[in-house]
């Protein structure tokens, strides 16, 4: 700081004498100047006047005259001598003119001569003659020159020259005092500043500077000082906060790495990427490698791993440190005189040029691989010979349909066609109540007809392979309805599809299940005098799952709706249902229902009717993306206690005098739609409608 303050004050001290002496100078030239012509005015009218008084004794050559003029003129102490010439130019009185005297002319001359001056003034003849005539030339009478000494007049200059030097030497020493006083002024903040600025920079940015009370640079310095050690603080603040985080993380980094159960090798390069020195490792590494950490940290890769160059790691690291392309080799086995094993390596390198490597012993996962293999192999047999079994019983199960399709039919087709002859023949013989029972015989025998139709369609959608393509929902709709409108001619009904709807599945698959759903939608708004049926685009989340749980107390519990007809195997007392997720129902076992065997798969219902009718070769998988889409109707709706019910086989929550079916219906739609991945399941109310969704892969 003191050399700083030096150069302050020697910059402001110089300026001050630099200025003085730059006045003082130009002053002492101004008033030399001044004082010379001055003194060189006087003396030329001086002359002048000699000159008018010397023209009589010139003109007449009187030398007594002229050495009293002279004698007169002599008496100023300046003038040194006095010289009178004729027109001849020739010296009358007085020491003769030096030979570099300019000649007789009709002006006055000044000359400096031998530190003195020199003035010639010629002399006309005018005033002395009568009646001159003006416009003639004066004539010349002679010369006077008058030789004055510059002493005093030098004496003059140096006299103002001490006054000036003595005026500048004050004022330059004034001004010194000023600019002293203005540096102690600027400079005490200065130094003040600069001692917070130094005790900020050894740490201490608890150091605040006082600020002036005035106003200026100064203050404004100040001000950037205290700012300045503000965001110094705060920025330390940050600084030290992210280093302890940094520290952190380096502990929880180097924590997760030691309990790694692979192991990690960290190396740099050295000989051009030649070999590299190992900088750092794990105990895992130690326990895989069986290399201890004393004996390898600073050693080269090649002699801490000596079988890296063989098996070919060391080339892989290499081409990672060049690169920094990671590499990872899934197996490769490893050998040196100290291990033998299959190992699982990851090769990068970090942005400071370190190459890790990150590697496994994978010699028990390679033993349970093979045993894997030789597990598959058993397995792939075993699977080829239980597909070569499930072929012969689909055909057995294909030849029994055929046998249920034909031998069950011409029983069934006997006893209807045998009971409307004995209607027909002996209607007269039989009484209203045998009447009746025979028209009972006839319907239950076309109802078992149509149950059989169903139950075949059902075990072919299940079995059937599955040939999916974009298929047009929107048209596919439009043309069960147009089929449904010519079923129902005098029903007034109103159906609303909206275009555009496409899905990708079975074409034939998919028309089924549009006429299953659509068909009941027809079905169970009969009762209304103008049915609402809309086919549109759905969610594809479901509600959350809904528990059937006991009835309200407040309102009777519905029942199962039996048939008109009881059988040998109606059981009373609804069976009850748990609804799961959106779709999928988990029914109990039906009481009545024939068991499942091999000889009739297909008329026992599965315990859950939506999630196990895979067909051959093409079980449910999930896809990529569903859309979803929904049957809504105005009909009389359903109890959702009952849900459970409705995709099961032979599940009906009618009655069949009311709206005739065989409960096969939606069994066979969740049985399709799960097939394709989707899901399907219902929303109503009793007396209310009913909405059934179902999702599948969207179209394109």
């Amino acid at each position: 700081m003191s050399s700083l303050r030096f150069r302050i004050l020697v910059a402001l001290v110089g300026t001050a004498f630099l200025l003085a002496a730059l006045l003082g100078f130009w002053h002492f030239r101004h008033l030399r100047h001044l004082v010379t012509r001055t003194f060189e005015q006087t003396s030329r009218l001086f002359t002048v006047q000699i000159a008018r008084q010397a023209l009589a004794p010139l003109f007449t050559e009187n030398r007594e005259q002229l050495q009293a003029l002279a004698s007169q003129a002599l008496a100023i102490p300046s003038l040194r001598s006095i010289t009178f010439l004729n027109q001849e130019d020739r010296v009358l009185l007085g020491p003769p003119l030096p030979a570099d005297s300019p000649g007789p002319a009709s002006h006055a001359h000044l000359l400096e001569r031998d530190n003195g001056l020199l003035i010639l003034e010629p002399v006309f003849l005018t005033a002395l003659l009568p009646g001159p005539d003006p416009t003639a030339p004066p004539r010349f009478v002679g010369r006077v020159v008058l030789a004055f000494t510059l002493q005093d007049l030098h004496q003059e200059v140096a006299a103002i020259r001490n006054a000036v030097l003595l005026a500048e030497l004050l004022f330059a020493v004034v001004a010194s005092l000023l600019m002293l006083a203005l540096e102690r002024w600027i400079s005490r903040p200065l130094l003040d500043l600069i001692d917070k600025i130094q005790a900020i920079a050894r740490g201490d940015l608890s150091i605040r500077v006082v600020i002036p009370t005035r106003s200026g640079e100064i203050t404004t310095l100040c001000l950037s000082v205290n700012q300045m050690a503000d965001a110094l603080q705060q920025h330390t603040v940050r600084l030290e906060s992210m280093l302890d985080e940094r520290t952190l993380a380096v502990q929880k980094l180097r924590s997760l790495m030691e309990n790694m159960s692979n192991g990690v090798l960290v190396c740099e390069a050295v000989d051009e990427g030649a070999d590299f020195l190992v900088q750092d490792l794990n105990h895992a590494a130690e326990r895989i490698g069986h290399m201890p950490r004393g004996d390898v940290l600073g050693r080269r890769l090649t002699e801490a791993l000596p079988g890296a160059g063989p098996t070919g790691l060391l080339a892989t690291i290499q081409g990672v440190w060049r690169t920094g392309t990671s590499e990872h080799a899934a197996e490769f086995f490893y050998e040196d005189p100290r291990t033998r094993a299959w190992w699982e390596t990851f090769v990068y390198r970090l942005p400071s040029g370190e190459v890790v490597t990150v590697f496994d012993d994978i010699s028990g996962r390679k033993r349970i691989e093979e045993s894997w293999r030789r597990f598959n192999r058993e397995l792939d047999q075993r699977v080829r010979d239980r597909t070569a079994q499930l072929e012969v019983a689909n055909r057995e199960l294909e030849a029994f349909s055929y046998s249920v399709s034909h031998d069950l039919r011409a029983p069934l087709r006997g006893i209807d066609g045998w009971s409307l002859a004995l209607l027909e023949d002996c209607r007269d013989r039989l009484d209203d109540q045998g009447r009746q029972y025979l028209d009972r015989v006839r319907a239950e025998a076309q109802r078992m007809g149509v149950l059989i139709d169903e139950l075949l369609q059902l075990s072919r959608v299940t079995r059937s392979k599955l040939e999916p393509s974009t298929v047009d929902l929107s048209e596919t709709a439009r043309r069960v309805i147009a089929r449904l409108q010519e079923a129902n001619p005098d029903r007034q009904m109103d159906f609303e599809v909206e275009a555009g709807l496409r899905a990708r599945g079975d074409p034939l698959l998919l028309e089924i299940v549009l006429t299953n759903l659509l068909g009941n939608a027809c079905k169970f708004t009969a009762p209304r005098p103008r049915a609402r049926i809309e086919f549109r685009r759905g969610p594809v989340t479901a509600p959350p799952p809904v528990q059937a749980g006991p009835p309200d107390r407040h309102r009777p519990a519905p029942a199962t709706i039996p048939d008109e007809t009881p059988g040998p195997t109606d059981q009373a007392g609804p069976p009850t249902a748990t609804v799961e997720p959106p779709g999928r129902v988990a029914l109990p076992p039906q009481a009545g229902l024939p068991e499942a065997t091999d000889a009739s798969p297909a008329t026992a219902p599965p315990a859950n009717p939506t999630d196990s009718f895979p067909g051959p070769g093409d079980p449910p998988a999930p896809v990529t993306r569903l859309a979803g889409f929904f049957v809504r109707d105005n009909g009389v709706g359903f109890d959702m206690a009952f849900a459970g019910k409705l995709f099961g086989a032979f599940q009906r929550l009618h009655r069949s005098s009311e709206f005739p079916g065989t409960g096969i219906g939606l069994a066979t739609v969740a049985r399709i739609i799960h097939r394709h991945g989707g899901r399907v399941w219902a929303d109503s109310r009793p007396d209310g409608g009913a909405t059934f969704h179902f999702t599948i892969e969207e179209g394109t």
